[in-house]
């Protein structure tokens, strides 16, 4: 919220590994080719959470802060291999999150409108096509932008998908032998330490 939307980079931005699914394969091929040039900027990023050899990271960049993306007025989402909560961190920034459409979804997606939280890309090669219709609308643009934020800040906050889990655990426990009796508890664990 801090970067006014005028002051953001007019691109669309991917900071994050490569290597790790086909899409971001895909994301790797494109950045280099004509269609990208001055849409697209891609960060080829080593693991953090991971162990890898000193080869595995030779010519990686080193991660940034997911606030450093929110420079940027559009942000790319696109899968990986496994789970990584990036997509409810990129809504937080109030930059347009380009969604790359993929075979699954996070339990959150039904709530996320195509042209009012995010937009979507229906491939890896349609995401310069989706910036071009955004640049021709800066006004659809800022909108989309800060209805993901909103989103996320409401209705995917912390305590909104603790909200979530808790019912669906619930209810997932009366189809079980064992019944859940007691389900308060949860506790926030801000990090590992």
């Amino acid at each position: 919220a801090r970067i006014p939307w005028a002051n953001r980079t007019d691109i669309a931005f991917f900071s994050g590994g490569l290597d790790n699914g086909p899409m971001r394969h895909q994301l790797r091929k494109l950045s280099g080719t004509q269609a990208a040039a001055g849409v697209i900027q891609v960060r080829n990023v080593a693991p953090r959470f991971y162990t890898t050899t000193a080869a595995a990271r030779a010519g990686k960049e080193k991660s940034q802060p997911m606030s450093a993306m929110c420079g940027y007025k559009y942000l790319i989402s696109v899968a990986g291999y496994g789970y990584s909560n990036r997509l409810k961190s990129l809504l937080l920034c109030g930059s347009v999150v380009i969604h790359v459409r993929q075979p699954w979804n996070e339990f959150f997606m039904p709530l996320l409108v195509d042209g009012r939280h995010v937009a979507v890309a229906s491939t890896v090669n349609h995401i310069p096509q989706v910036v071009s219709m955004l640049r021709a609308n800066a006004t659809l643009a800022e909108r989309i932008a800060r209805g993901g934020r909103h989103m996320a800040s409401t209705q995917l906050a912390f305590d909104r998908t603790l909200d979530y889990m808790h019912a669906l655990l619930r209810s997932y426990s009366s189809v079980q032998r064992e019944r859940a009796t007691d389900t308060t508890g949860y506790e926030r664990v801000d990090s590992a330490a």
